[in-house]
């Protein structure tokens, strides 16, 4: 999927668009984190496609190095009448989120128990 900046801000691909927020939010306890807007030209909601287009926005406008996330609110704040889909990426290439490095090693660690098994026809 090949994005292409308009301005500073905005982005799209033939189907997308992406709008990079002004604000950079910052909490106690964590990093400084971007927000982008993200849609369909046609303003239908996503379907299948929907991790492609957030992930390779994300690595466009920052780049591949960079974290996001994407926050799904308690359903009383829940405001999804438009079909915009919020990213937020944290400002620092090199902060990783803490969990993500124990999830990999438990997924690396399982894929090597699983592929033992399976040699050893214990699956």
């Amino acid at each position: 999927m090949i994005w292409t900046q308009l301005d500073e801000r905005h982005w799209e691909t033939r189907q997308h668009s992406a709008l990079v927020g002004l604000q950079i939010q910052e909490a106690d306890g964590w990093p400084p984190v971007r927000t982008i807007f993200v849609w369909r030209k046609d303003s239908k909601p996503m379907g299948i496609e929907h991790f492609e287009v957030m992930q390779s926005a994300k690595t466009a406008i920052f780049g591949p190095e960079y974290t996001a996330m994407e926050i799904y609110p308690p359903e009383t704040e829940l405001r999804d009448r438009e079909h915009i889909y919020w990213l937020q990426v944290i400002d620092d290439p090199d902060y990783k989120l803490p969990w993500l490095a124990r999830q990999r090693r438990s997924v690396m660690v399982r894929t090597e128990y699983l592929t033992k098994a399976s040699r050893s026809g214990n699956t």
